[in-house]
């Protein structure tokens, strides 16, 4: 099973933060970008 992590770019912490956990307990993950649909962006 693919994880697919949503993020806004710019949420660094929140990466960070999906980032250590995921990894923690082993599990393969991507981020995939987000759009902030407040800014088209």
């Amino acid at each position: 099973m693919r994880i697919f992590v949503l993020s806004l770019p710019s949420s660094s912490e929140r990466r960070s933060r999906a980032s250590a956990k995921l990894a923690r307990e082993g599990i393969p993950f991507e981020f995939i970008d987000a759009v902030d649909g407040r800014t088209g962006q």
